[in-house]
Formats: structure tokens, sequence, C-alpha cells
């Protein structure tokens, strides 16, 4: 192997580990990655990257309106892949409220989830019978083991 191809091979590892720890829950150390590498920024997805991160950091402090805003800008990828962050976070500000001692404000959340018997997404409404089996058991347990 010659220099140019040894470079580019190591190019190609690079992109692709700094992908792979992105996609396992490493958003800080990909984005550590891509930006040390010039050759890399340039073939990762570093404002993809960015974004994580902020919304990651934002998550940690209790904020999620950025993680909101994104589900907003993704609604149509999130529905054709049939995800369920939505509800995750709905269940996430449930568990931030009940933490703060707002319990009233947690059971009006889940209230009006219920009472809607759908959760919007946007402009798309989407039935509470269309949620995983799971989650709605989970918000339960949190709501039973706090109040």
């Amino acid at each position: 192997m010659n220099c140019a191809e040894e470079v580019t091979c190591m190019t190609r590892f690079q992109r692709h580990l700094a992908d792979y720890l992105f996609a396992n829950g490493y958003p800080k150390s990909a984005l550590k990655l891509a930006r040390d590498r010039p050759e890399l920024s340039e073939l990762c997805l570093t404002e993809l990257f960015e974004e994580a991160v902020q919304i990651e950091d934002a998550l940690y402090r209790g904020d999620t309106g950025p993680a909101h805003n994104w589900i907003q800008e993704a609604n149509f990828k999130l529905k054709k892949s049939e995800s369920y962050f939505e509800f995750d976070l709905r269940v996430f500000e449930f568990y931030l409220l009940v933490r703060e001692g707002k319990r009233m404000e947690a059971i009006h959340l889940v209230g009006g989830v219920s009472a809607k018997k759908s959760l919007s997404r946007g402009s798309i409404e989407v039935p509470i019978d269309n949620l995983r089996l799971k989650a709605p058991p989970e918000g339960a347990v949190l709501l039973a083991a706090f109040l």
C-alpha cells in the first residue's frame, strides 16, 4: 500500500468510527473526533453531531425545549420510522415534574394525554393505541412510585 492509499484508508476508518460513536450514544466523542481531524469535518455530519450534543446537554439540565424543537423538525422521518421519541420525552417531562415536587402538574400532563387519547406530533395526531404497549405502564409506574 502506498502513502496515499494509507491516508485514504485511515480517513475512511476514522469516519466510520465517528459514525459508530454517534450511533451508539457517544455524540461528544464523535464530534471531538470529527473536529480534531480537518479531513473528517467535511465527511462527517458535524452539524448533526453538534445538534445532538446541544440537545443532550439541555436534557441533562432538565430543558426539553430543544428536544421538542428537533422532534417537530424531524416529524416526517420520525413518523415514517414509527419512533417513540415524543412519548419517551413526555415520560421524561413527567419524571422531572415529579422530581421537582410538581406532582399536580405531572398528573395534568398524564391526564391531558389520556384525556385526548392521542399525542400531538405537530399537525399529526398519534392515537395512544398506536404507542408501544410498554410505554403506558412505564408512566403508571412512575406515577404510582412518586405519588
